[in-house]
């Protein structure tokens, strides 16, 4: 049997000396193949929502990585690898940049600085005015 493409003829060929996968195995086969197509599926989508909704690179980066992402099996986990574990957003600095941002917004929207009487507390990540 010939396949054009050599990963499909691989595994064509592995399978050949396997042989059929018995009957009592078969559920258990289905079910791991299900939780891996899911898996799969799942980090695809993950992976394209962080990178139109939080990924800051240029957009010649995106369009290569949504390209790249577009491989079910290896995109996914070479984007999450290589950009989505070395993002700001994963280092806690997004969100303190994002609060700057609007902070630096408001001043200059209203006019004001932020007034002095105003303590915030930042205990266990969670922040409060006092």
């Amino acid at each position: 049997m010939e396949c054009s493409r050599p990963a499909a003829g691989f595994f064509v060929a592995v399978a050949a000396q396997v042989g059929p996968i018995p009957e009592a195995l078969l559920p258990v086969v289905k079910l791991l193949l299900l939780a891996g197509v899911l898996g799969s599926a799942t980090t695809m989508v993950a992976m394209e929502y962080f990178l139109f909704s939080f990924d800051d690179s240029s957009a010649r980066k995106k369009v290569f990585w949504f390209c790249v992402v577009l491989f079910p099996l290896l995109g996914p986990a070479l984007y999450c690898f290589i950009v989505y574990s070395h993002s700001d957003v994963l280092q806690g600095n997004y969100a303190k940049r994002v609060e700057g941002a609007s902070q630096k917004r408001w001043s200059e929207t209203q006019g004001l600085q932020q007034p002095e009487s105003v303590m915030v507390v930042d205990c266990c990540s969670l922040r409060a005015s006092i």
